[in-house]
């Protein structure tokens, strides 16, 4: 019955299944993706329901006491409705309930009690609690009551307290979400000392403060985690000054954030050497911190991974093995050379975006660019670039974006981007280009849909064939 656009209200569409045997030999039932209205009502007739779904309907109103659930109920899913106030206590009652999502809802009580109402025999059963995207507010209660939850998410709620020193997740827990709240306070390592099968953690954009204390703080600085993390985005959180040594001891990474976390100085050499073993898809992310230094060259391997250094202060020449990303932002640094990683031997089959933009890359840009054959995004802007626009550009046939505004570039817009037909994006403005606008350019680049020439020395009258650009 998912997505068949049914209107009815719930509380008869479960009255006319119950009248027979169904409601006897029941097990799953699945009414998500409709245009259902209502609250929840007393389910606990259907005495086999084991998996309820509900999700992506327009249930309303808050879940009363009274609604009761099935003895074998094992999941139950009211994700995406607009259910408000908090979760009654018979919710909690259900003791063979392994999963429960009320994500994206409109849920307002304070977590604290969400949690007391779910701590009947439930908090030995339950493994899976999802409450993303609702109004939730207080801190965090004592989790580890639920001595088998091994995933619990509260991603953009309104969770505001602050961190409990005695605070204890549950031992089980494998996944720890909480990004987007407003908690304050400490996590230290003794937070997570119990924590050995935690594989993904997600604290981002909160005002936690990961700096060390006189308490055995997350993270001391010689602390070696229980854990190996697959998952760890700690943005916006602070960890204090300097690069966290105990993401050292981290080797299944594929995706790290720690951006805007307040580190300064120079990356500790151990760990640009994990960079070259990151996994297919892995994500970096280092951004808008106050590191220092160069970066030191490494064998080339494709990663097919995507590195994230922008906002920081790294200088020297940018390292050829950082050819092998599939996704490259080194923007607003202080890099000063790239001829070594555009012109090092061999193809690169996987970068497909390179930003540059804002550095002090200076002289001509090198003529080296047929090795990037996937290459769809380019910006080498607010640079100080002079010479003219190497034509070996025009080789990137991928390429759909290329800005190269705000540089000292000179000469003619090169006929050989006319090769460039997938380009949707040309800035060149604010340079020393001469010449008359391009007739290829409306000819050729049919899908363009922004060009900017403004502030060069271009001269003469627009071509009538700009006008076959419907898009721009």
């Amino acid at each position: 019955m998912n997505g068949n656009n049914l209107t009815e209200d719930l509380p008869s569409i479960l009255h006319n299944l119950s009248g027979g045997c169904v409601r006897y030999s029941l097990q799953e039932l699945d009414l998500s993706n409709n245009q259902i209205i209502g609250s929840l009502p007393d389910i606990s007739v259907f005495s086999s329901l084991k998996t309820l779904h509900l999700s992506y309907n327009k249930l309303n109103g808050k879940i009363l006491e009274g609604s009761k659930l099935p003895s074998q109920l094992e999941s139950l899913s009211i994700s995406s409705n607009s259910l408000e106030g908090g979760v009654p206590k018979s919710l909690g009652s259900s003791c063979s309930l392994t999963s429960l999502d009320l994500s994206y809802n409109s849920l307002s009580d304070d977590l604290s009690r969400i949690i007391h109402h779910l701590s009947g025999c439930a908090r030995y059963s339950l493994r899976q609690l999802y409450l993303r995207r609702n109004h939730i507010r207080g801190t965090l209660p004592n989790l580890s009551i639920f001595t088998s939850l091994k995933e619990l998410n509260l991603d953009d709620n309104k969770l505001d307290g602050t961190i409990p020193n005695d605070l204890q997740f549950p031992i089980q827990l494998e996944t720890l979400s909480m990004t987007s709240n407003s908690l304050k306070g400490v996590l230290t390592d003794h937070h997570f000392a119990n924590l050995s099968k935690l594989n993904f953690l997600d604290l981002s954009s909160n005002s936690l403060d990961l700096a060390n204390n006189s308490l055995t703080l997350a993270f001391t600085e010689n602390w070696v985690p229980p854990f190996q993390l697959n998952y760890l985005s700690l943005g916006s959180c602070k960890l204090g000054s300097t690069f966290p040594k105990w993401l050292r001891t981290q080797n299944n990474i594929a995706f790290l954030n720690i951006s805007n976390c307040g580190i300064s100085g120079i990356v500790p050499e151990w760990f640009w050497p994990k960079l070259v073993l990151l996994q297919q898809d892995a994500m970096i992310d280092i951004s808008y911190n106050n590191l220092t230094g160069k970066i030191p060259n490494l064998p080339l391997k494709n990663t097919y991974a995507s590195l994230t250094l922008a906002s920081n202060q790294f200088e020297g020449p940018i390292p050829p093995f950082l050819r092998g990303f599939m996704t490259l932002d080194l923007s607003k640094n202080k890099f000063s050379n790239f001829q070594s990683f555009l012109c090092a031997k061999g193809k690169i089959e996987t970068l497909g975006q390179l930003d540059l933009s804002n550095n002090q890359l200076f002289g001509r840009i090198p003529n080296c660019w047929s090795h990037f054959e996937s290459l769809a995004y380019l910006d080498l802007s607010h640079n100080n670039f002079s010479g003219k626009i190497p034509t070996s550009i025009g080789s990137l046939l991928e390429l759909q974006a290329l800005i190269l505004r705000n540089n000292s570039l000179t000469g003619e817009i090169p006929f050989s981007l006319s090769s460039c037909t997938q380009l949707v994006m040309l800035d060149a403005g604010e340079n020393k280009l001469l010449g008359p606008v391009p007739s290829w350019i409306g000819s050729k680049l049919k899908g363009l849909q922004i060009l900017s020439l403004k502030r060069n020395h271009i001269f003469g009258s627009l071509p009538v064939q700009l006008c076959y650009l419907q898009k721009l």
